[in-house]
């Protein structure tokens, strides 16, 4: 009889140690899925990786183009047929830019110096 106890007391021991060690576990990961702590984990790898900061802006900057090309092909038109092609050129656009970044860098490079010369063979 007193083995059965001295078992039982083990396992509630084991019991305790197991519900204690889950909850920290679980206080662990509620601190890693906070929304604050995954951004700041995100512009970290960001920061440290030049490879995912180079792709992060280059969709920034393919996404903002897209929407502009839709923006200026639709306009104000409330047209649908004009708005579902204005997504498409969007689209387009989009995957364009996301597909040849290095081409739309040396182009918008390009249209900067070209500027830049203008305004100061203008200024002389």
């Amino acid at each position: 009889m007193l083995e059965i106890g001295s078992a039982i007391e083990q396992l509630r021991l084991k019991q305790s140690n197991e519900m204690r060690l889950l909850e920290e576990q679980l206080n662990v990961a509620y601190e890693d899925i906070q929304p604050g702590k995954m951004i700041s984990r995100a512009m970290k790898e960001i920061k440290s990786k030049p490879e995912v900061r180079d792709l992060v802006i280059n969709t920034g900057i393919a996404i903002a183009a897209g929407f502009l090309s839709k923006k200026a092909f639709v306009g104000f038109s409330k047209n649908p047929i004009r708005k579902t092609l204005g997504s498409a050129v969007m689209f387009a656009v989009t995957n364009a830019i996301l597909n040849n970044p290095d081409a739309v860098k040396s182009v918008v490079l390009h249209m900067f110096r070209f500027v830049r010369e203008r305004t100061v063979g203008h200024q002389d």
